[in-house]
């Protein structure tokens, strides 16, 4: 059976006991207007640091995009570039 227990939806869960570490932080953009302490989060504004676990549950909700910073951005774009062409392998004389 699927539950919410130490989801960060979930007012007064405690997380499993795995996630005793500190959170980590993300930058999100909203694509779905939601409340965060009662104030009600705007389409298109990010809002910069929030906790990974409440991102991610938003994201999955389509209700976020999570943001990449701009270090992990530059790596992505690197990747993007081609590869050099394979050699051609030489011909044999018979």
């Amino acid at each position: 059976m699927l539950t919410a227990a130490g989801s960060s939806l979930v007012s007064g869960s405690s997380p499993d006991s795995n996630m005793d570490t500190p959170a980590k932080t993300v930058d999100v953009k909203v694509l779905r207007a939601f409340l965060i302490k009662s104030k009600r989060q705007e389409v298109g504004s990010v809002i910069k640091g929030m906790d990974r676990r409440l991102a991610v549950e938003l994201a999955s909700a389509n209700k976020a995009e999570l943001l990449q910073p701009e270090a992990l951005a530059a790596a992505a774009v690197a990747d993007l570039k081609p590869a050099p062409a394979p050699k051609a392998p030489a011909k044999k004389e018979a």
